[in-house]
């Protein structure tokens, strides 16, 4: 797992009141799981359009187009080897090297305003995660949230930049973001989503314990040309490790979690 910097500081960053103006809210719609089990919240979120100024998405596409061979199946802390095949379908990059300053000081200018568009407590920045994500025809991550298992407590903060070859050639995709219910100091994940679009060169924001879900893709060209594509990772605080628990008391088995 490639990590950023640490002990960064926030700065102010590129472009900042232009992100501010390209805040977009979602029509809620609801998915039909079940009968609702309690008053449901809706997760917050923020998204943000033209992220990054032309000639750097240009850097990206071209940076993803020399790397392609060295990505590598993606996988899920839950479920080792080939058996989270029905959990998740993509392939990752870890090694982002070059293009990562591009990302780096956007968004550690931006976490001030997404602690408040998310009305997450303020915490420590210790250092961003990060990861490139393509997603060809027919591959999904089903539903699970990003901070569910002691090995990733400490992401506090989603995010998930979009681009693309244009034009785009592929369908579906989308991000699915589910409501939450509170139960017994617990938050649980609810019955209603709000459907993010991938869109070219705009990034989302969600508190890690949000339950979420990328949709099927449907590519209609080979290769790149017709993947989903992002840059996504996690904002962390300094990790507190748990107390060490007896040999003989059962552990809790936690969520499926991106990796």
């Amino acid at each position: 797992m490639f990590c950023g910097s640490h002990n960064v500081e926030e700065i102010a960053p590129r472009n900042l009141d232009r992100s501010y103006q390209d805040f977009v809210g979602r029509t809620r719609q609801t998915c039909q799981m079940g009968e609702p089990v309690s008053p449901q919240i809706p997760a917050p979120y923020a998204q943000f359009d033209d992220f990054l100024d032309a000639d750097d998405v240009g850097h990206l596409i071209d940076f993803i187009k020399r790397h392609e061979q060295d990505l590598s199946p993606s996988g899920v802390l839950a479920a080792p080897g080939d058996e989270h095949l029905d959990i998740r379908r993509s392939r990752t990059l870890f090694e982002l090297g070059e293009i990562w300053p591009i990302f780096e000081r956007q968004l550690v200018g931006l976490l001030p305003t997404i602690r408040r568009e998310l009305n997450e407590q303020w915490f420590p920045l210790d250092h961003i995660e990060r990861q490139l994500s393509v997603h060809h025809d027919g591959d999904f991550f089903s539903v699970h949230n990003d901070s569910g298992g002691p090995e990733v407590m400490s992401r506090r903060v989603t995010y998930v930049y979009y681009f693309n070859i244009e034009p785009k050639q592929f369908e579906g995709g989308e991000l699915w973001v589910y409501d939450f219910f509170e139960k017994d100091f617990i938050r649980w994940k609810g019955d209603a989503h709000v459907a993010l679009q991938p869109r070219h060169n705009s990034i989302v924001f969600f508190p890690s314990w949000v339950h979420h879900e990328v949709r099927p893709v449907h590519g209609l060209a080979e290769g790149i040309e017709g993947c989903r594509m992002t840059v996504n990772g996690w904002f962390h605080e300094p990790r507190i490790d748990p107390e060490p628990q007896p040999a003989n008391e059962e552990q809790p088995v936690s969520d499926v979690t991106g990796v």
